[in-house]
């Protein structure tokens, strides 16, 4: 059992291996539309295909930690595993991504292709800083519950995403990423981000109480919520949004733990303001799934019974109900639902406030 995570560990580096070969191979012509013309470079064919096997190293090296826990099968191998894998898959193929997107930025100019190495080293600076990075995670203990520094993982998806938005041409941004002084400083500032000392904080969802979880969960409902409406472009979207909770989390669940029935019984009454608002807005054309704003609406609602479940739990376990219960029904009739368990808290209170 103690090798399962390491067999997700190892699958992790090879497809980072895998990714690697991609990028470099060539044979396609990119054509690149100016005013003037066009210009037709011959440049690597399958990069988006090894943009894809770095998003599936992603999501081995969540797994191998799930599994990991999972079986109780954690190790001091397994942790320095994990990190030469990551080296591999967030280091060294996202570095050669933007590589290469370097070479297509000069290849844009007269002479471009006979640009001097020199002009594209900095992008080596990635896989520099993601092995700095790594190293100090395996020597820091305290990195158990949160990170010092931005993971590797969530820099190498980040631009990973690049050449899959500009393959898609996600929003028109397609020439966007060929700016080589933006790709410059998207290097400096990543590289920086992960030897930093930066909090962040961990995705590793141990329970389900709101005070452990929140900032968590509210990453999650807005990161779903991106990938909804911004297809590709959702993952710098979302590395932005890591960043900004991570750095909020810990003022946001302190004021969160500090919330009491009451706040419940308001939210419920802001709810069915919010739904008598809408039902009047779209009237009949409110379950035309087919209308994407009538679409978004059900999805955000959807995010919203989760998490106000989830709330209600945590009220109810504080109040000694039956916490379950009380989240099924948070989840099916949310306004009620919070109404029904503000009224019973304050209720409660002033029972203990006369006693």
């Amino acid at each position: 059992m103690k090798l399962i995570p390491n067999l997700f560990t190892l699958l992790n580096l090879i497809f980072g291996c895998i990714a690697i070969v991609f990028i470099l191979q060539t044979g396609e012509s990119i054509v690149l539309l100016q005013q003037e013309g066009f210009t037709d470079v011959n440049l690597p064919e399958k990069i988006t295909w090894g943009c894809f096997f770095i998003f599936a190293a992603g999501l081995v090296d969540f797994l191998d930690g799930l599994v990991a826990r999972l079986f109780k099968a954690s190790s001091a191998m397994g942790k320095q595993l994990d990190s030469l894998a990551d080296v591999v898959s967030f280091g060294v193929a996202p570095g050669l991504i933007l590589y290469q997107l370097l070479r297509v930025s000069y290849a844009q100019e007269e002479n471009g292709l006979d640009i001097s190495m020199a002009w594209l080293l900095p992008a080596f600076l990635i896989p520099a800083a993601a092995a700095w990075r790594l190293a100090k995670f395996n020597l820091d203990d305290e990195q158990k519950s949160s990170f010092k520094g931005v993971p590797a993982p969530a820099v190498g998806l980040v631009i990973a995403s690049f050449p899959l938005i500009m393959h898609f041409q996600t929003f028109n941004l397609q020439f966007v990423f060929i700016n080589r002084w933006l790709l410059y400083a998207i290097i400096l500032l990543l590289s920086f981000f992960m030897i930093s000392g930066l909090p962040m904080m961990s995705l590793k969802i141990k329970d389900l109480k709101k005070e452990n979880n929140f900032s968590k969960f509210v990453l999650i409902a807005l990161g779903f919520i991106a990938v909804i409406n911004l297809k590709w472009f959702a993952a710098p979207v979302i590395f932005v949004l890591y960043i900004l909770v991570s750095s909020t989390e810990k003022y946001v669940e302190e004021k969160f733990s500090n919330l009491e029935g009451r706040y419940a019984m308001i939210v419920g009454i802001l709810l069915v303001i919010a739904n008598i608002i809408l039902i009047s807005i779209f009237r009949s054309d409110f379950f035309a799934l087919d209308n994407p704003t009538i679409l978004m609406i059900h999805i955000t609602s959807l995010i919203l019974r989760i998490l106000i479940g989830l709330w209600i739990i945590s009220i109810s376990n504080q109040s000694g109900k039956n916490s379950i219960i009380w989240g099924i029904f948070g989840f099916l009739f949310p306004a009620i639902t919070l109404i029904i368990i503000g009224l019973k808290n304050l209720n409660q209170k002033k029972a203990q406030t006369f006693s």
